[in-house]
């Protein structure tokens, strides 16, 4: 069923032939992005058409992560140094997210405008790279795809003209997207994509949940406002996204109907979810090294808060309360991911485990790990719902409010 959504969209935008040229926008900046946008791209290589990505390098730690594995058409635009500093700002903003009062919208207003500088100076970069532009309209390509997480796609598609495109979502919904297509907004039964409600509400949290959905909808709507006027100072455009993203002809979501809040939806909007977990047993091995922890002892507890609140920009006080759960139980195998593996915070211990990247997909697969103790991402949300996997979520960033509802509603996630 996902191979299937994936092909009938590329068949139903373009003229019929046997192989179709495809250009892929995917901004390195998020590994839940860049992983579902790789996942599509070798899905549709796979079925035989000629895929280029098109990489963004936001995130320098994402350049050799990209998670394509058979899609080898790539194209790296590097960061300026503007951008580079700009991101070393977003890293200490990250760096807070484990005490921030991330449910107050006033905290993603904050900081609004850093993260569209961001995003801006990036796309100018991507338009004034020397011969892109010009290389790109000589491939004639049939179909555009990107996620509109970061608009400058759409300003790329406009200035090399390609009309046919699709948009993929690595997330249920997002609110800015929802305004832009006329999808109705619901806000009195379905929670905004920063929301920290329910489906069932009070007239109060109705509320709430329509000035959460307003700030989100504005937080990304202004990063793709200045995307577009920083795009249009470099090459001739008229249309923004706002104009452009309207016309897709598909817009593939990142989610399971099953585990979702009942929604006002369209045709064009084709559910998707789990496109990035691995479930085919033969591509499911996981590493010696990890398979031979996970045979010492009979319990295993896998711990990854995902890649932007690192477990090591954790206070020391949240640190030290789960050193001492380690340490009373002795009997339980902790893999804990760690984006320092040489630090000796847990030297004492003989039954934990660090890892900077662990290889999440597959230790959830495996029937010896017993619990995973998670952030309450949606691509782990969606890992542990194909894989019937027990975990506790630890609820702290305010991106995740939507996923961490639906896992509570589902009453397969204790939220802590």
């Amino acid at each position: 069923m996902k191979v299937l959504s994936i092909l009938l969209l590329a068949i139903a935008v373009v003229s019929h032939v046997d192989s179709y040229k495809i250009l892929m926008y995917s901004n390195l900046f998020g590994h839940s992005h860049v992983k579902m946008l790789a996942a599509a791209a070798d899905i549709l290589t796979d079925a035989g058409h000629n895929v280029t990505v098109l990489m963004p390098v936001m995130d320098p730690l994402l350049r050799n992560k990209t998670s394509l594995k058979t899609t080898k058409n790539t194209i790296f635009v590097d960061p300026s140094p503007n951008v580079e500093m700009l991101m070393e700002q977003m890293r200490e903003f990250l760096t807070n997210l484990w005490t921030a009062d991330n449910a107050n919208p006033l905290v993603m207003l904050a900081k609004a405008g850093d993260m569209a500088r961001t995003f801006a100076e990036q796309c100018e970069r991507v338009m004034s790279e020397p011969g892109l532009i010009e290389k790109l309209k000589a491939e004639n390509y049939d179909l555009a795809i990107t996620e509109p997480f970061d608009t400058c796609g759409y300003a790329l598609f406009e200035a090399i003209d390609i009309r046919a495109h699709v948009a993929i979502l690595s997330a249920s919904r997002f609110d800015h997207v929802t305004e832009v297509i006329g999808q109705p907004i619901a806000a009195s039964y379905v929670p905004g994509t920063q929301s920290t409600m329910g489906d069932r509400m009070t007239m109060g949290q109705r509320l709430g949940n329509y000035i959460q959905y307003f700030f989100g909808s504005y937080f990304f709507s202004n990063v793709g406002d200045a995307d577009f006027q920083a795009a249009k100072k470099i090459v001739p455009i008229k249309r923004s996204w706002r104009e452009v993203l309207p016309e897709a002809s598909f817009i593939l979501t990142n989610q399971m109907p099953l585990l979702e809040f009942p929604a006002p939806t369209f045709d064009k909007i084709v559910p998707i979810g789990g496109l990035s977990v691995k479930t085919d047993k033969k591509h499911l091995k996981l590493d010696e090294k990890w398979s031979k922890i996970l045979g010492i002892r009979k319990q295993n507890v896998f711990i990854s808060f995902g890649s932007n609140a690192k477990s090591v920009d954790m206070p020391e006080e949240f640190k030290q309360s789960l050193l001492q759960v380690f340490k009373a139980m002795p009997e339980t195998t902790f893999i804990w991911k760690y984006e320092n593996a040489k630090d000796k915070i847990v030297d004492h211990l003989d039954n934990v485990y660090l890892g900077e990247w662990l290889p999440q997909n597959e230790l959830l697969a495996d029937p010896r790990l017993s619990v995973f103790i998670t952030h309450g991402g949606l691509g782990s949300v969606t890992e542990l719902a194909m894989m019937g996997k027990p975990a506790v979520m630890v609820s702290f960033c305010y991106s995740l409010f939507q996923d961490q509802i639906i896992c509570k509603t589902g009453n397969f996630l204790k939220t802590v």
